[in-house]
């Protein structure tokens, strides 16, 4: 199988999801601080390119955003 983290398909992809992800979450939550938040890529066994917003200051996970390719998802 071969890698997709260095297909150029798979990658726009991912950047798609990223840019919807972090545009998503802004959408949600107009007034917060960006800088307080990280976003993770990664991909499934069917080369689906998923992009996650997580909070950084939080104790427990929250994951703020998350868009798949082909879907969106949010939690609050």
């Amino acid at each position: 199988m071969a890698n997709p983290w260095k297909d150029p398909e798979f990658l726009k992809k991912l950047a798609i999801a990223k840019e919807k992800a972090w545009t998503n979450f802004l959408n949600h939550f107009p007034k917060a601080n960006k800088s307080w938040f990280v976003s993770q890529e990664s991909s499934d066994e069917k080369n689906n390119a998923t992009t996650e917003v997580f909070s950084k200051k939080a104790k427990a996970p929250f994951k703020a955003s998350s868009v798949q390719t082909g879907g969106i998802g949010v939690w609050k």
